[in-house]
């Protein structure tokens, strides 16, 4: 078996880790796949890819996600390929893991995996002394149909859905800062990270120009959305509703069919209005910790 740790993947190391994922999601019904850039990570040079190969053939990965600072949490994905599995290919994963970690002053690691997994390998949570944290965990949903909004004219004269040009930056994180209450230096990083990021789109909510709201998507399988927020002072009238829908559009036109999403567990209101989106339940984000 051959191990890489690397910072970066390549072209032929992300396809790889689709044809694993694919795989893996078909055996376990599972939906969530990991992110595949480093760019949130704050230490860059940091290898936040390990995967594992035996010849030219992917088996398994691990990907970490560390975008605090030293001593702050961590979250790490780890998948073997189905038929490779219970021959210690994660465990030895997750070693370098934390090998690579506590290099760098991490310690506090939380493993995502998935409900529908969970409920197939009934013994995995015990076998590796591992324990739910569900203040953590998520709501994974999805859907392949477009709203169709009853949208007041006047909405529709007043909001545009563009893409994010360079110089607007700066107002981005303005309301990024009001909604999500982080510094002007992470607001920063993140809006910045995410307009350079070659597989992720940023789009813009506008009110007779200005702007109102903002929306990051993953294009890198299907469209999944992150960092969706309207300015305060806009929120409850409907404006993230037509955001979504004129976004799914946007996509469609594109030839993206399938949109998905993530809602923390105790967020129902955010819960309830993306079901009247159409979006469907279609696991559980489960975020585990190891036994103390």
């Amino acid at each position: 078996m051959k191990i890489i740790q690397t910072p970066v993947l390549t072209g032929a190391e992300q396809h790889d880790v689709k044809m694993l994922m694919q795989q893996i999601h078909q055996h376990d019904q599972t939906y969530r796949d990991p992110y595949l850039s480093n760019q949130f990570n704050y230490f860059s040079e940091m290898p936040a890819f390990i995967l594992a190969y035996e010849g030219t053939l992917l088996i398994g990965l691990a990907v970490i996600y560390a975008d605090e600072k030293p001593h702050e949490e961590v979250e790490v994905f780890v998948e073997v390929l189905p038929e490779r599995r219970r021959q210690g290919i994660a465990k030895k994963l997750i070693r370098l893991v934390k090998k690579i970690l506590a290099e760098y002053g991490y310690y506090d690691i939380f493993y995502l995996s998935e409900q529908n997994f969970l409920r197939q390998s009934k013994s995995f949570i015990a076998n590796n002394h591992l324990v739910p944290d569900p203040a953590n965990s998520a709501y994974y949903l999805q859907t392949t149909k477009i709203p169709r909004l009853a949208v007041a004219a006047s909405l529709k004269r007043e909001l545009t859905v563009e893409k994010i040009k360079e110089s607007e930056i700066p107002e981005v994180v303005a309301i990024y800062k009001e909604v999500f209450g982080e510094s002007r230096q992470v607001a920063t990083n993140y809006v910045t990270q995410e307009y350079h990021d070659s597989l992720t789109i940023s789009l813009v909510l506008k009110k007779q120009g200005k702007i109102v709201g903002y929306c990051s998507i993953d294009l890198v399988k299907d469209a999944y959305f992150y960092g969706l927020f309207v300015a305060k002072k806009y929120q409850g009238r409907g404006y993230g509703s037509y955001f979504m829908q004129k976004m799914m559009e946007l996509l469609q036109a594109k030839g993206i069919t399938t949109f998905a999403l993530d809602v923390e567990l105790d967020n129902q209101r955010a819960l309830h209005a993306y079901q009247k989106l159409g979006f469907e339940i279609k696991t559980k984000i489960v975020y585990l910790k190891e036994k103390k």
